[in-house]
């Protein structure tokens, strides 16, 4: 990828950081966003009906990304 291109992409991007336990987004929720693991892990948990918790589904950590639904 062209060094120029990446430097605007850094440009353009918000960066957040969020605490263990955020919660980025919910099922059902319109995701219009894609995200970038720079540090650390992201946890995708569904909720089981029939056991009452949540399941985790997957994850993405350091490095990893994620486009949308």
């Amino acid at each position: 990828m062209d060094e120029d291109f990446r430097l605007e992409v850094c440009r353009l991007v918000e960066y957040l950081h969020c605490p263990e336990g955020f919660v980025l987004f919910e099922e059902g929720d319109k995701i219009d966003f894609c995200y970038v693991v720079l540090q650390g892990k992201v946890v995708f948990n569904k909720y089981n009906d029939k056991a009452r918790r949540q399941d985790e589904i997957g994850t993405k950590s350091t490095g990893h990304y994620h486009l949308g639904t």
